[in-house]
């Protein structure tokens, strides 16, 4: 469950959690995305390397999500879209075993 908390507009603030399949370039990715607002800040050229993914949620909205975990081993990037967010460290790694 990803819970936004914020008095800001969404405009501001906002937040999303997206997987992205093992190999992609998060960076690029990510930047990419940063010019999709009309798409939810998700660049539509990377759509078909996503797992799972929640909308962008602004302040007081929450989401959750159920997905299948990757069987294959390895390190799957998580980000979240909006404006800056990854640039400012907002990513982590799902490492499966």
């Amino acid at each position: 469950t990803l819970t936004t908390r914020s008095d800001l507009p969404a405009i501001a603030m906002a937040h999303n959690f997206v997987l992205l399949s093992m190999g992609t370039d998060a960076e690029q990715f990510a930047r990419e995305s940063v010019i999709a607002s009309d798409n939810d800040y998700i660049a539509p050229s990377f759509e078909e390397r996503i797992i799972a993914m929640t909308g962008m949620l602004s302040g007081g909205e929450s989401e959750t999500i159920e997905f299948q975990v990757p069987s294959e081993p390895g390190e799957y990037t998580f980000l979240c879209t909006f404006p800056g967010h990854y640039a400012s460290g907002m990513y982590g790694v799902l490492v499966v075993q």
